[in-house]
C-alpha cells in the first residue's frame, strides 16, 4: 500500500489507518480461530521516503524508502535509484535492499534522518 498505516509520523494523513489495521487484525483472528492459513503476515508501505520496520499484532510492517529522493524542505535526490528484492520461501521472508548516496551535498541532519538505503532483512513468518 502506498500510504502507511503504521510506523509513520503521519499515519493520520490517511484518515482511516485504524480501520485498515482493524481489517488486518480481524482477518488474522478469523484465520486463527478457523485454523486457516489465509492471514496477513507482512505489509509493505511507502509515501514517507524512509526505511523502517516494526511488528504489530504479529504482522511485519515495512516502510520502503523512495526509489529516487527524500523530500524535506525541498527534494534531495539520490545518486542512483534504489530498490529491493523480496523473496518468500518456506515461511521465510527475505529482503535484499539496495543503497546509494545523495547526488548532491545535503545537510548533516538530513543525512542522519533519511537513509539512502532499503535495509536487508531475514524474518521467519
Amino acid at each position: 500500500m502506498h500510504q502507511p498505516v503504521f510506523l509513520s509520523d503521519y499515519a493520520d494523513e490517511l484518515g482511516n489507518a485504524d480501520e485498515i489495521l482493524d481489517i488486518f487484525d480481524n482477518v488474522n483472528f478469523a484465520a486463527q480461530t478457523s485454523q486457516h492459513n489465509g492471514k496477513v503476515v507482512a505489509v509493505f508501505m511507502g509515501h514517507d521516503h524512509d526505511d523502517r520496520y516494526g511488528i504489530r499484532n504479529n504482522v511485519h510492517y515495512f516502510m520502503i524508502n523512495s526509489a529516487t529522493y527524500v523530500y524535506y524542505e525541498g527534494p534531495h535526490y539520490f545518486k542512483d535509484s534504489i530498490f529491493a528484492f523480496v523473496t518468500l520461501s518456506s515461511g521465510k521472508l527475505t529482503i535484499q535492499g539496495r543503497r546509494t548516496i545523495y547526488r548532491d551535498p545535503v545537510p548533516e541532519q538530513i543525512r542522519k534522518r533519511f537513509p539512502t538505503t532499503i535495509s536487508d532483512r531475514k524474518l521467519w513468518l
